[in-house]
């Protein structure tokens, strides 16, 4: 797995840090939930003592599938687009007016809730599997398994890390610009606006 510890996000753009999020850790996400499920599933004939342990693996993952699409869907059908659209408009050589909307924050709100229930699938995941550690007398696909967990529950980490700690503050700091350069438009004050 690619390491990006000497990528400073920070210094990212909102879109390209939109785009990393979306095109690497979605695709990736899924992916690894795809074959986890599959793997969780051959073993479990391949492992009957430990057939139980298996299910409720295989059943927490069901549970964070359904909450990572929820949170896929909230940022790519809604945030992301809206973010875009601002970060055209904050390269307007001129003011414009631009309406207050709580689209962002109340996003924002909803993917923290999100946020906080794949948070905790992971926190159970990571407790049930003994810190990713798969019994001594697995077969080799139940560890194959447990690796995957391991590397699912790291990607996942990171991402939620990065939207809470970079992109979000990003996002949060572009609108505010924005809504500055609106009311400037709105008074007249500081140039011409784009109004027709």
């Amino acid at each position: 797995m690619a390491t990006f510890e000497h990528i400073s996000f920070q210094q990212l753009g909102e879109g390209d840090l939109i785009d990393f999020l979306e095109l690497s850790h979605h695709d990736k996400a899924k992916s690894l939930l795809k074959l986890m499920r599959r793997n969780f599933h051959s073993a479990r004939s391949s492992n009957p003592k430990y057939k139980s342990l298996i299910q409720d693996i295989t059943c927490l993952l069901e549970q964070i599938e359904v909450q990572i699409n929820a949170l896929f869907s909230l940022e790519t059908g809604s945030l992301f687009p809206f973010v875009r659209k601002l970060a055209e408009v904050s390269n307007y050589r001129e003011p414009v007016r631009f309406l207050r909307v709580s689209l962002i924050e109340s996003s924002i709100r909803r993917i923290r809730e999100e946020h906080h229930h794949i948070t905790a699938l992971l926190h159970s995941v990571r407790q049930l599997s003994n810190n990713f550690r798969p019994p001594a007398d697995s077969t080799e696909i139940l560890k194959l398994g447990f690796a995957e967990l391991n590397e699912f529950e790291e990607l996942v980490s990171n991402q939620l890390f990065r939207e809470q700690n970079i992109l979000f503050p990003k996002i949060l700091q572009l609108e505010d610009e924005i809504l500055h350069k609106s009311s400037i438009a709105a008074t007249g004050t500081g140039g011409k606006g784009h109004d027709e």
